[in-house]
């Protein structure tokens, strides 16, 4: 559940009902206090889905490194797992960090970091980890347990 305060006064809540319906959202009970209204609403899953399946092909082929491909693709790929696409979810995923990591080089921005923290964390819930084909953000994955790491310098 997640609250939502509006302030000032509110003369039409069907029209403030229908605005969060629109963006994904289900009213579930609404308090008036003092000089605002409080709104009680949930997630309506099949409205998020449709989103973010709708988005998907408008950012398809895009190449700005600031293009919110990984928000979109990390989050289809936890509808598709859901749906029992798994290869497709690891396609997107794989694709999600390969923007991530570009973008990263311009901005390490701590938000991002945690985008590709759940990123790869989604990515090995998928598939197998393998230490000799990792990069610097699979360390996310790796450093979870205690372990032992040796770095090799090329002579």
């Amino acid at each position: 559940m997640i609250k939502s305060k509006h302030h000032g006064v509110i003369n039409n809540n069907e029209k403030i009902n229908n605005a969060f319906k629109v963006n994904g959202f289900k009213v579930i009970n609404y308090i008036y206090a003092n000089d605002c209204t409080i709104y009680y609403v949930s997630k309506d899953y099949a409205k998020y889905v449709e989103i973010i399946k709708g988005l998907y092909p408008l950012i398809q082929g895009a190449t700005n490194t600031f293009d919110p491909v990984p928000e979109i693709y990390s989050r289809l790929a936890k509808i598709y797992v859901e749906e029992g696409n798994e290869d497709q979810a690891i396609q997107l995923l794989l694709i999600a960090k390969e923007f991530q990591s570009q973008r990263l080089i311009y901005s390490q921005f701590f938000g991002d970091l945690t985008i590709m923290k759940y990123i790869i964390l989604d990515l090995y819930s998928l598939i197998q980890f393998d230490p000799n084909y990792m990069d610097l953000f699979d360390l996310y994955y790796a450093l979870q347990k205690p372990c032992s790491m040796m770095t090799v310098r090329p002579d």
